[in-house]
């Protein structure tokens, strides 16, 4: 059993639908105030389950945690949409309506809000993130995809030769999904986020290369890169209790109870 501090709380699950979007709330049981909530946004082709181990470790702490799933965000989701007209921007906009409908609850810290992203969910939180409104206190990127621009270039010479429809992963997504990035660069966007962001990456990640997190680090004003080694793309034993030692000790050292 993984234990961090010495407080463990009880706490309970509630599922719901908000704007179409299906949800995982976890809320601590036993508090007399409002704390800090955590959002975490699955990958391409996932969903909220995948966060469901960050979710448990984090709740006991005494952090509400919310999962959810993307419009379209595979075909398995739980919420509606056709993943053929997802793009990272229409999650981008999901994730601000997430956090402003958590910023109304009456049992978070609405100063106290983190994001954490895996994958193409933690591109989308890094986005995110710049919103100044949002007011997020902290980002934790795992295995962030900034690869995905190189990706849809390396498949398609110009943004003309983009299909109505084309596989990543075995998964059929549209036009509107390649067209959104091939010109964009989101390393230039994500600086604006000044808060303070950890990046963990595992040095063995078959789909994300380890360089993608590096530069990440280097244009932030203020982040630290944690490698783990053998770690691929998606965290199990080991290195997910090793993730989840650094996540709690980067809330705890930003997050006020």
């Amino acid at each position: 059993m993984m234990r961090y501090h010495i407080d463990m709380y009880e706490y309970k699950k509630e599922e719901g639908i908000v704007d179409g979007l299906f949800y995982e709330i976890y809320v601590p049981q036993g508090l007399d105030k409002r704390v800090p909530a955590v959002i975490v946004s699955h990958g391409f082709g996932d969903t909220y389950r995948s966060g469901q181990s960050y979710a448990q470790a984090l709740v006991q702490q005494g952090y509400v945690v919310l999962l959810f799933d993307f419009h379209g965000g595979s075909e398995i989701s739980r919420s509606t949409g056709k993943m053929t007209e997802m793009t990272v921007f229409s999650e981008v906009d999901e994730l601000k309506a997430m956090v402003n409908w958590l910023k109304t609850s009456d049992f978070v810290d609405s100063e106290n809000i983190f994001l954490i992203g895996a994958s193409q969910g933690g591109v989308v939180s890094s986005v995110a993130a710049t919103d100044p409104d949002l007011g997020i206190k902290g980002l934790i990127l795992l295995y962030p995809a900034y690869v995905m621009v190189d990706d849809v270039r390396k498949m398609f010479p110009t943004k003309d030769d983009i299909p109505p429809v084309y596989s990543v992963m075995g998964h059929a997504i549209g036009r509107c999904y390649g067209e959104a990035i091939y010109d964009y660069d989101f390393y230039s966007v994500i600086p604006e986020y000044k808060g303070p962001v950890l990046l963990i990456h595992g040095d063995s990640d078959s789909i994300v290369p380890l360089s993608y997190s590096e530069r990440a680090r280097d244009v932030y004003s203020n982040a630290r890169l944690v490698v783990i080694p053998g770690g691929d793309h998606g965290f199990t034993d080991k290195c997910l209790e090793q993730a989840i030692q650094e996540i709690l000790s980067f809330l705890g050292k930003y997050q006020s109870f």
